[in-house]
């Protein structure tokens, strides 16, 4: 582990025609918090370079840790900012208990405004993002942040890194 850099995860996976290059990374591999500045700006560069492509995105999230961190009124009112009452939310369950709920919305432009906003990507379970090719950003627990290549995306990506000066590895 460099202390010095930012490591980034290159897999690769069969997807239709030809390999998908897959990059993750995580959080805690760097002794970095979820609400880091730098860890939120990987998030934003990411929002940034699918902008154009970003159709629908999917939130899970725990009702008691919403409720917790930000109180019952605000929670609901930050779900329904997303779409939850507009779309079918699913519910996890264990046994009788709901320990999660997940739902998909469009992505409009009021919704990506809040995701610049967010400030600690702990808040939900998961967060992803999809484009008409698939999956292209997935976050679990704000602790693994992954992203697909879609049309050299990830060069794009790491242009920006590059551009604000932030040192980082690409390890296969």
């Amino acid at each position: 582990m460099s202390m010095n850099k930012l490591i980034f995860h290159r897999s690769y996976e069969e997807k239709g025609q030809g390999m998908q290059r897959m990059y993750r990374f995580v959080v805690s591999e760097h002794n970095l918090s979820p609400s880091n500045l730098l860890v939120r700006k990987l998030f934003y560069f990411l929002l940034d370079v699918f902008a154009g492509s970003l159709k629908e995105f999917s939130v899970e999230y725990s009702d008691y840790e919403l409720a917790a961190g930000l109180g019952i009124e605000k929670s609901r009112e930050m779900l329904t900012l997303l779409g939850a009452d507009q779309v079918e939310v699913f519910e996890n369950r264990s046994g009788q208990k709901v320990v999660s709920r997940k739902f998909t919305a469009p992505l409009t432009g009021e919704r990506r405004q809040f995701f610049y906003s967010l400030l600690d990507l702990r808040r939900f379970i998961r967060l992803q993002f999809f484009t008409r090719q698939g999956m292209a950003v997935d976050i679990h627990f704000g602790d693994i942040i992954q992203f697909v290549s879609f049309d050299g995306n990830d060069t794009k990506f790491f242009s920006e890194l590059e551009k604000s000066k932030i040192p980082f590895e690409i390890r296969d």
